[in-house]
C-alpha cells in the first residue's frame, strides 16, 4: 500500500510540474520596446508600448517588474489555496 501511494504521489508530482511548464509557455506577459522587464497587462509601465510575449520567452530575456509583480516561470499564476479550501 505504501509503495502504491508513493508511486501515485510521484506521478502526481510529475503531472503538476509538467502543467507548470505548459502554463509558462502559454501565459502572455508584456514587454516594452526599450525596457528590461516583463509586465502584467495592467501595469502602468506599459503606457507607451506593450509587446505581448510568452512568459517562458520573457523570463529568459527580461526580469520581472517590481511594480506589477508578474508571474515567474514555474510558479503558479493563481493564488495559493487557503487552509479552508484545502480541507
Amino acid at each position: 500500500m505504501a509503495f502504491a501511494f508513493r508511486r501515485l504521489l510521484s506521478v502526481s508530482t510529475l503531472i503538476f510540474f509538467a502543467s507548470l511548464a505548459v502554463v509558462a509557455q502559454t501565459e502572455t506577459v508584456y514587454v516594452t520596446r526599450t525596457g528590461t522587464k516583463y509586465h502584467r497587462a495592467s501595469c502602468r509601465s506599459l503606457a507607451k508600448s506593450s509587446i505581448p510575449i510568452s512568459l517562458s520567452e520573457a523570463a529568459g530575456r527580461y526580469g520581472p517588474c517590481s511594480i506589477c509583480r508578474p508571474p515567474l516561470p514555474g510558479a503558479s499564476s493563481t493564488p495559493a489555496a487557503t487552509a479552508s479550501e484545502r480541507s
